[in-house]
């Protein structure tokens, strides 16, 4: 899938699987149509986290038609740290927890389900670190000030040429 602002991760939370956003420029972008110079990333949606572990290493990798995209060398080594074999151990996960004002249940289910699965990765032995993000008020607003512009850049021509298949 591909992601500017939420478009493998949203999805894959509302169905239940795992979506990944992995580091720009990690997979290669050529041969999409681009919706986003800045913030296009590409990532697996797939069934488990190992699943995404093991597509990601298929898809990283250097790309001649994205210049953004990791070099050759980066690419050979991110492919052979994912392909090896989780250690399964949790004690080596850190795993942060954004809380509000970015992060907020409203409703009481899930906001207790996710209690206890915080609970249980913590007693589990994974490290979980609270995160405030003081600065989440201009996510939206920043998301809009690099989107809005790069995707009229990229696309004003289609819109001239096309205008009718944007309806």
């Amino acid at each position: 899938g591909s992601d500017t602002g939420g478009s493998i991760r949203i999805p894959a939370s509302l169905c239940g699987i795992v979506g990944l956003k992995p580091t720009f420029g990690t997979v290669g972008r050529s041969g999409v149509l681009p919706g986003n110079w800045t913030l296009d990333t590409l990532g697996p949606l797939v069934g488990s986290s190992d699943d995404a572990r093991l597509v990601l290493a298929a898809l990283v990798g250097s790309d001649p038609g994205d210049p953004l995209a990791v070099g050759p060398a980066r690419a050979a080594r991110l492919r052979r740290e994912l392909s090896r074999p989780s250690t399964g151990d949790p004690g080596a996960i850190r795993l942060g927890i954004v809380d509000e004002p970015l992060f907020e249940i409203h409703d009481p289910t899930i906001a207790s389900t996710y209690a206890s699965a915080l609970d249980r990765l913590g007693r589990g032995g994974v490290e979980l670190v609270r995160l405030r993000l003081p600065d989440a008020a201009w996510v939206a607003s920043t998301l809009v000030a690099i989107d809005l512009p790069d995707a009229a850049a990229i696309h004003t021509f289609r819109l001239r040429d096309r205008a009718d298949d944007f309806e």
